[in-house]
């Protein structure tokens, strides 16, 4: 449809449709769209009880408002060669001068006609009239969009998303589309940060939609933190948990450290923290797992809340994962150290430790450890690795394997640190 549209007045507007760049096309494709499938949502809302105009006028055919729609619902069936919607038009401003549906008509009809200043003195003078009136809005981004001022064209898609219902059904995927141009989302980035009702749902849209994944991510990196962070906490901790399931390891770091509350040590350390508030960046803060086969669960001591010890029991020969944390780490050699006290365990059961290197493809192991005896004293263990250039993040992830017989296994463990080897 916007191809005819820009047909159709070809003549004042040949240049900027034939150049216009992929994000600016991409907000101009919103406005021909919009505006016939808008003009027909208003028409049928704004209607009268037993919707449609005609009944309206059969009634009163001076009837501004019906005139108005019955002209709106020409031009959405495209029929911009009718002269009716026209006459329509005159006779509905003839008995209201001030419709603001009428004016915005008029400004089409200077448009259509090459009078670009008449077009758009119409539709500011419509704006003022009615800024609900969410075709003289999706004008207004036409008129900026060809003009290559994003920033105002962005403002009008904001009113039109505050004051028509069916506003973003058609601008979500728009704007997903169109945040792939850092112009575009430096421009939004503000709108978004003050906060306007549609904007979360827009980002649930954008942020899980995988084309508008990565932009979504930028986009948040340049919003910044959001007033009311409550209210996008959830968001934030989906969208951290989606980006990390999609190997968006970089991205997945950019959503991090902006989030509200997020602690500054938590990117590089593996240490146990099982606080509810850390809980809240997981799987960048430790996950803990319940399953028939396995489970893991923080153990909290009277005098120290913030250093707890990871319980583990598992009841199955197989081995689970029962907890599992990603850091981001420089390149370099390192050392993995932990306490582990095993109470119980049948014969070949085991207590593993793994760390793999999470790249964009796949993830590689880079080494392991395990205890596999019954111990009251805690025993440390250690491994070494070296973490490549390759390497977005490293997963290191616990398992558990119960061993032969009906005694289970049952482990504590404490004290993981992660650092770089020493001498």
């Amino acid at each position: 449809m916007a191809q005819r549209f820009k047909r159709q007045h070809k003549s004042h507007k040949q240049a900027w449709s034939a150049s216009i760049p992929g994000p600016k096309a991409l907000l101009a494709a919103a406005v021909s769209a919009g505006l016939a499938y808008l003009a027909v949502q208003s028409a049928i809302v704004s209607a009268t009880r037993q919707g449609a105009p005609d009944t309206a006028l059969a009634r009163d055919h001076r009837d501004s408002k019906a005139l108005t729609n019955k002209a709106d619902l020409i031009l959405a069936r495209q029929n911009l060669g009718d002269t009716q919607w026209m006459a329509l038009t005159r006779a509905g401003l003839t008995t209201q001068a001030l419709n603001p549906q009428g004016v915005r008509q008029m400004a089409h009809q200077a448009g259509l006609a090459g009078k670009d200043a008449q077009h758009f003195q119409l539709l500011q003078l419509a704006e003022r009239l009615s800024r609900r009136e969410a075709a003289t809005q999706f004008g207004l981004v036409e008129w900026h969009v060809a003009r290559d001022r994003a920033d105002l064209a962005l403002r009008h898609y904001d009113h039109a998303m505050r004051t028509t219902k069916a506003a973003p059904d058609i601008l979500h995927p728009i704007l997903a589309n169109a945040i792939s141009d850092p112009v575009i989302r430096r421009e939004l980035a503000p709108i978004l940060r003050r906060n306007p009702p549609w904007a979360l749902g827009f980002l649930y849209f954008a942020g899980f939609k995988p084309e508008s994944t990565p932009a979504t991510a930028a986009l948040l990196h340049d919003i910044g933190r959001f007033p009311d962070d409550k209210k996008y906490a959830a968001f934030e901790r989906a969208m951290l948990a989606h980006l990390i399931a999609q190997r968006r390891y970089d991205d997945a770091r950019l959503v991090f450290d902006r989030m509200h509350r997020a602690p500054a040590g938590l990117l590089a350390s593996f240490s146990l923290t099982g606080s509810p508030e850390q809980q809240a960046f997981v799987p960048v803060a430790w996950e803990v797992m319940s399953q028939s086969a396995g489970v893991a669960g923080f153990l909290f001591g009277s005098a120290d809340k913030k250093n707890p010890m990871l319980r583990v029991e598992a009841s199955n020969a197989q081995l689970v994962q029962v907890a599992r944390k990603i850091s981001f780490l420089r390149p370099g050699q390192y050392r993995l150290t932990y306490q582990a006290q095993i109470t119980t365990i049948g014969q070949n059961g085991r207590l593993e430790f793994q760390a793999h290197c999470l790249g964009n493809d796949a993830a590689t192991k880079i080494g392991s450890s395990s205890v596999a005896t019954a111990n009251a004293a805690w025993t440390t263990q250690a491994m070494d690795l070296i973490i490549g250039t390759t390497c977005r993040a490293v997963d290191l992830s616990i398992f558990a394997h119960s061993g032969d017989g009906q005694s289970g296994l049952d482990a504590l463990i404490r004290d993981i640190r992660f650092a770089r080897p020493t001498g």
